[in-house]
């Protein structure tokens, strides 16, 4: 799963990328159960964090950009470090 995120992120022209929680959660799954879902875990933020940054990305939920009724599980923002 790490592949495919990182694909996406190496063809990515632009500097800010946001893509869906579920594909990086299931990238990234924590040991801690979610409990707004069953079918998709919790993100370890601290892996994704620290895999972003050692590939020249920052990256962050975005609640911003989260349609209504996924507020518990929104958007990851890559922003490119610069």
């Amino acid at each position: 799963m790490h592949m495919e995120l990182e694909k996406q992120l190496t063809n990515e022209e632009s500097d800010d990328v946001i893509t869906h929680y579920e594909s990086v959660a299931r990238a990234f799954p924590s040991t801690t159960p979610n409990f707004y879902s069953f079918d998709i875990p919790q993100i370890d933020h601290e892996s994704l964090m620290r895999w972003a940054k050692e590939r020249g990305w920052d990256a962050k939920l975005a609640p911003k950009n989260a349609s209504e009724g996924s507020e518990h599980m929104p958007p990851v923002r890559f922003i490119r470090i610069r």
